[in-house]
């Protein structure tokens, strides 16, 4: 998985770090709560430059984690990138 660096560094500072495929830093993240009674959801990691994009499903959404969105917001947050 090209992506596991950032999602290290998502779980470990917080940020999302620099991009596998072209090295850039301008990178984001959204955790995503489909599951409002499990909290569960998912994890979408992209890069702003080479507009790379990777999808991590079934994840635990908990009160520690940052940038966490509602399904209902994907569209206006998440790009609609190409999956690496």
């Amino acid at each position: 998985m090209k992506w596991m660096e950032c999602i290290k560094s998502i779980h470990d500072t917080g940020k999302s770090g620099k991009c596998p495929k072209c090295n850039s830093r301008n990178t984001a993240y959204a955790y995503v709560l489909v599951d409002e009674v499990n909290n569960m959801g998912y994890l979408d990691v992209w890069c702003n430059e080479c507009k790379s994009i990777e999808h991590i499903s079934r994840v635990k959404i908990d009160d520690t984690l940052k940038q966490v969105i509602n399904v209902d917001d994907v569209d206006s947050v998440i790009p609609k990138y190409k999956l690496i």
